[in-house]
Parts: C-alpha cells; sequence; structure tokens
C-alpha cells in the first residue's frame, strides 16, 4: 500500500511540474511586457525583462533585438562599454543575418572610438562594417567616423557653424 501512494505521489508531482512549466509567459507575451515597460521608461524593469526573454528563449525570434536593447541600456544608463561591446559582438556572432548586426557593428566601431578613445580597434570595427555591410544606410555615417578619428567633433562643429563654406554652403 505504501508503494502505491508514493507511486502516486510521485506522479501527482510529475503532473504538477508539466503543467507549471506550461504555465510560463510565451515569447510573445514578454516581448509585448518589454515594449510596455519600454514605454513608460522603466530602465530596471525593463532590463530585467529583456533578460527574462533572452535566458528563456535565446534563439527566438526577438533574440536579435533583444541583445540589442540589452546592450543599449548597458551603453546609455550604465555606460558599461565593455558589457555593451560583448553583447554586441554576441549578437554579431549569433546572428550574424539579423537586420539588427550592422547597428550593432557600427555601435562597437563607435564605443571604440567615442567612448574608449581606442582608435585602432574603432577603424577596426568600421572597416569592417564596410565590408560587411557596404551597401547599409549607416555607411556614411561610419565613413565620416573614420575620416574623423581621433578629432574633437565639438570643434568640427563650431570651425563649421563659423565658416560655412567649409561645408559646401553659400553665405
Amino acid at each position: 500500500m505504501r508503494y502505491v501512494v508514493s507511486s502516486f505521489t510521485i506522479m501527482l508531482l510529475l503532473i504538477f511540474l508539466v503543467f507549471a512549466c506550461g504555465l510560463g509567459k510565451s515569447e510573445e507575451e514578454l516581448h509585448a511586457e518589454v515594449l510596455q515597460l519600454e514605454k513608460e521608461g522603466d530602465v530596471a524593469k525593463t532590463l530585467e525583462s529583456l533578460d527574462e526573454l533572452l535566458g528563456k528563449y535565446p534563439k527566438g525570434k526577438y533574440a536579435p533585438e533583444t541583445l540589442l536593447k540589452i546592450a543599449f541600456i548597458h551603453y546609455n544608463e550604465k555606460q558599461d562599454y565593455a558589457k555593451a561591446i560583448e553583447l554586441h559582438l554576441r549578437l554579431i556572432e549569433e546572428f550574424p543575418d539579423s537586420d539588427f548586426t550592422p547597428q550593432a557593428r557600427f555601435m562597437i566601431g563607435f564605443m571604440y572610438a567615442n567612448e574608449l578613445k581606442d582608435y585602432d580597434m574603432a577603424r577596426h570595427y568600421y572597416n569592417d562594417f564596410i565590408k560587411h555591410h557596404p551597401d547599409h544606410e549607416l555607411n556614411d555615417s561610419v565613413r565620416w567616423e573614420l575620416e574623423h578619428l581621433g578629432q574633437d567633433v565639438n570643434e568640427q562643429m563650431s570651425d563649421l557653424l563659423q565658416d560655412p563654406q567649409a561645408n559646401g554652403g553659400s553665405n
């Protein structure tokens, strides 16, 4: 009798576990939650939901976008450039054909150039961008960044404002 009760208890426990696993949020539900939290401007909760979405659906249809969003939070909100670069590299490696990959490549070069002042690495990643995305809309920005590596952008803008002819304009 004891054996029957134990088997019955184990069976109930297994059924409960199978049922409980099915109660988790779907990828669509988690994505909708992220969008709502972004709209509300709650960065901490957004990051938490993004991490949950990526953890549960690492190869899901929202994974590249999720990686990009997490990377941008580390860049913009935390100024953790190493983590942001790591996440962008992960996006490129795991989802090379994603629509988000060019932006990730651009941002790596941008962070090396403008935040970390590592112009050799910036040049490397900008050239990598041109190689992989020669017709992308960010290509002009990448070429501009390459031409002005190491220069103070604020100073250049001030020069352009003082001398409109420098930008091909007229008085």
